[in-house]
């Protein structure tokens, strides 16, 4: 989870890609590590997904999925995957969520979800 209030790089890059889907009053970004995915070249210009750089630190192997950690301006993030991942540690990569995998949730605590062609409204 990503408090958007913090006094972060990446809480302020989460806040400006939701600014750019028309919200600006989320309170908290979250995004599954089964969501993340690895992408070892810059993130695709004009796509819509969110997208952060970031370095590998460690790939933990579990059996039938692999767990990748990296850091991101400072803070630690995970991605799972059940590809062997291509990326070691001290790669430099970018985590890349889809729109449809981020979680909002307004300063209140209410789940907001994308609504099509008109960004995040808030659940009632």
């Amino acid at each position: 989870m990503i408090e958007l209030d913090a006094a972060e790089p990446l809480a302020a890059g989460a806040a400006e890609y939701l600014g750019r889907h028309g919200i600006a009053d989320a309170g908290t970004l979250g995004i599954r590590p089964e969501a993340l995915r690895l992408d070892a070249g810059a993130a695709a210009a004009g796509s819509e997904d969110w997208a952060v750089p970031a370095e590998v630190v460690a790939v933990l192997p579990t059996g039938g999925n692999w767990i990748v950690e990296c850091m991101s301006a400072g803070r630690r993030l995970f991605a799972v995957t059940s590809v062997p991942p291509r990326a070691c540690p001290g790669d430099r990569v970018t985590l890349l969520a889809a729109p449809d995998a981020i979680h909002v949730f307004d300063v209140e605590g209410k789940r907001m979800t994308l609504a099509p062609r008109s960004g995040f409204h808030t659940q009632k």
